[in-house]
């Protein structure tokens, strides 16, 4: 890493230097480069590996030998190789939070890391709340640049055609209007954008070394992305959840076993699709949103249109605490949130979406309010046909019931007869050849050992609907 006058220079400012080429002082510093032992450090104002020739800058110290000089530069070149193998470390090993924290003793001003989405990545520790501008207090709360910051930021033409295709920096000089001065770095990997290193806002001006290490961070980062980086994997999960969300012949199985994995889940776990409904498409509370999701819950979230929609694992023990959290973050930004049935098997997912969509469509949904599509369920047993669909919105314990053990499949036709006898054990016990007491046990373990509600009338015809549905396809 090549370290320019400046960079030495904001690592002297405990010395009381100038940066002053027409100085009468007597112990310049100029033309720094470094010898072949081991990164040593000497003076000299030409050749090949002059970091900073004599004519550009120069440091002066005031009132140093020349031996405290040259042993407090080695030690700053010293600082700065170790600061480079750090990086190099923390970069390779994806710890991007770790890598921001590490630019505190060459960079005083808060910086972001985004992603491409303008997601964050990481962003310095040390500023609070209320210690920068409403940006910095925006990113904290949501972790995602604000919808004003992108309007802010196109008003300069051609903003990210020159991040993206030009010098990869842009630069926001302080106006009578906006006090504070920006400054964002565009990070590529391979000539393709990656990401972003942005410094939000700031009271003082930049210093010239401030902004060098900047670069030399940029630099460092690029040079060190790993090939399967955050940005990647978060952009292709996004695709392949949403393949199944949309596509019931999504094929795509491979890696999405790999994603479920990755979350600890089993392909053949149970799940549950949970669509946040905004009512006016509000895009700023749609963005909002699942920034807000993404930087708190450790879940897929996926935007199909303008709904955005979670998926959960019902079968995981953390799945009551994940479907609070999301009740709470809907709260916020006046979603209506609907949850399907649980479907077993991931790639079934898509008749969840369905049955979320089919309550969409029912009316009018109110903001802050929970749908469960188990209300719904008898219409959209009346109103769709397609095989897969139907069995997926039957009741799930019914269907656990015929695709069980003989004894359960025993226990689910003396529950589909006691409803076609309208509950009567006598004429149950008559039509299934059994004793009453044998009916009325069958009937009790079931009511104890499931979310079945006899009493309730909506349940007992969606038992009947379910079974119906069950027997037409030949699985009775």
């Amino acid at each position: 890493m090549k370290i320019n006058m400046w960079m030495i220079a904001d690592m002297l400012r405990g010395e009381e230097i100038e940066q002053d080429i027409h100085s009468d002082m007597r112990y310049d510093i100029f033309g720094v480069s470094l010898t072949p032992d081991k990164g040593c450090v000497c003076l000299t104002q030409q050749g090949s590996d002059v970091l900073c020739s004599y004519e550009k800058d120069r440091i002066v110290c005031k009132n140093r030998t020349v031996i405290y000089v040259l042993s407090k530069m080695q030690r700053i070149f010293n600082f700065y190789n170790d600061w480079k193998d750090r990086i190099i470390t923390l970069c390779r090993a994806g710890s991007w939070q770790r890598v921001v924290d590490s630019m505190e003793p060459v960079f005083s001003k808060p910086i972001v890391l985004f992603d491409l989405n303008q997601r964050v990545v990481a962003m310095s520790g040390k500023f609070k709340r209320g210690s920068v501008n409403e940006e910095w207090d925006y990113l904290l709360d949501y972790g995602y640049a604000s919808n004003a910051a992108f309007q802010y930021a196109r008003t300069s033409s051609r903003f990210f055609e020159i991040l993206h295709t030009g010098s990869g920096v842009f630069y926001y000089a302080s106006t009578p209007n906006q006090p504070t001065e920006s400054l964002t770095v565009c990070i590529k990997s391979n000539d393709i954008p990656w990401g972003y290193i942005t410094s939000v806002g700031v009271e003082d001006k930049y210093r010239h070394g401030e902004i060098d290490a900047l670069f030399c961070l940029s630099k460092i980062i690029e040079a060190n992305i790993p090939i399967k980086n955050e940005t990647i994997n978060d952009d292709f999960s996004k695709n392949v959840f949403k393949e199944y969300l949309t596509n019931p012949e999504a094929d795509n199985l491979e890696n999405l076993r790999r994603l479920i994995s990755s979350y600890g889940w089993n392909p053949a776990d149970h799940y549950c699709a949970v669509c946040a409904f905004f009512d006016n498409a509000n895009i700023e509370n749609i963005h909002r949103m699942y920034a807000t999701a993404v930087n708190i819950l450790d879940l897929p979230c996926v935007f199909v249109s303008n709904l955005l929609v979670f998926i959960l694992c019902h079968d995981d023990m953390l799945y009551d605490n994940s479907a609070a959290q999301i009740r709470q973050i809907s709260d916020n930004f006046n979603a209506s949130l609907i949850f399907s049935m649980p479907v077993p098997d991931i790639r079934n997912i898509y008749y969840a979406y369905d049955q979320a969509q089919f309550v969409i469509s029912r009316g009018k949904l109110e903001p802050k309010t929970l749908y469960l599509f188990y209300d719904y369920a008898v219409d959209y047993l009346i109103s769709h046909c397609e095989q897969k669909a139907l069995l997926s919105a039957c009741k799930k314990e019914i269907v656990q019931l015929v695709r069980g053990r003989q004894k359960d499949m025993d226990m689910a036709r003396t529950l589909e007869a006691y409803l076609l006898q309208e509950r009567s054990l006598q004429r149950t016990s008559s039509v299934m050849h059994l004793h009453r007491n044998t009916v009325s046990y069958r009937i009790q373990k079931l009511s104890e050992n499931s979310y079945i509600d006899l009493d309730s009338t909506y349940d007992r015809e969606y038992i009947k609907f379910s079974f119906a549905v069950l027997r037409y396809f030949n699985f009775m």
